[in-house]
């Protein structure tokens, strides 16, 4: 029950943030040149002002920004996201059709990201300043420092395209009707490639955060009394320090 009330104050007090985060978003919009009708039609390319100016009638977008601010505010909180321009339906359509392929994206590349995070660290930590601990260290930095974007990239060229054992893209293999464990195990081979991709950066944080909270507990004085009163190493490790450190 605390836990739940203490996730509802957190929420709650976000909220004024996120307020503030919309409205400058909005205002920066509004200051940036032209606006989504001009996007339009230079993608139509190009259209008479009369039709320009029955699209911004349309959108709403011949009040002004004050009004235009206050119906965006009021739409948002109707859950009322507008229509997309783009695919011709409603922006809140749009997101919840492709909801269940993000969420299932994100669970898995954070699921790794964590476990391998703390495999790392542990081994990280228990040898601290060998050369275990240097090399895991030194690929945490890299892989922290390069742009997820470009690793996705050089996977999908290398893994993808030269050596072809993975698919580029995709969620299952177009026009196959696979069913039951079939359409599982294909889905799974399609997500090996971008959980990787995503998992590497969480997991160079994970991996420091983990190693830097293992060597904390390994300098503390019930460590020592576990070890001299004969307690192996193995299950100092689990039993006292890496329970302690999670």
């Amino acid at each position: 029950m605390q836990l739940l009330l203490l996730a509802l104050r957190r929420l709650a007090l976000s909220l004024p943030t996120l307020g503030l985060i919309l409205v400058g978003l909005f205002l920066l919009l509004q200051l940036a040149p032209g606006d989504t009708v001009d996007a339009m039609l230079a993608q139509m390319g190009g259209g008479d002002p009369a039709l320009a100016e029955r699209l911004r009638s349309f959108y709403g977008l011949d009040a002004t920004v004050p009004v235009q601010l206050g119906r965006y505010l009021w739409r948002l909180v109707r859950l009322d996201l507008g229509q997309s321009a783009i695919y011709g339906k409603p922006v809140l359509d749009v997101i919840l059709e492709r909801l269940p392929a993000t969420l299932l994206l994100t669970l898995s590349s954070l699921g790794l990201a964590v476990a391998g995070g703390m495999a790392l660290g542990v081994l990280a930590a228990r040898r601290a300043d060998g050369w275990p601990d240097t090399l895991i260290s030194l690929l945490g930095l890299l892989f922290y420092a390069t742009p997820s974007f470009w690793l996705g990239l050089m996977g999908i060229v290398v893994f993808a395209v030269k050596l072809a054992w993975l698919p580029a893209g995709g969620l299952q293999e177009v026009g196959t009707g696979l069913t039951g464990a079939a359409a599982v195990l294909d889905i799974a081979w399609h997500l090996v490639l971008p959980t990787a991709t995503l998992s590497l950066i969480f997991m160079a944080i994970y991996l420091r955060v983990m190693r830097a909270s293992m060597l904390e507990v390994l300098g503390l004085d019930f460590v020592r009394a576990a070890r001299a009163k004969g307690v192996t190493e193995g299950r100092v490790l689990v039993r006292h320090v890496l329970r302690n450190a999670l």
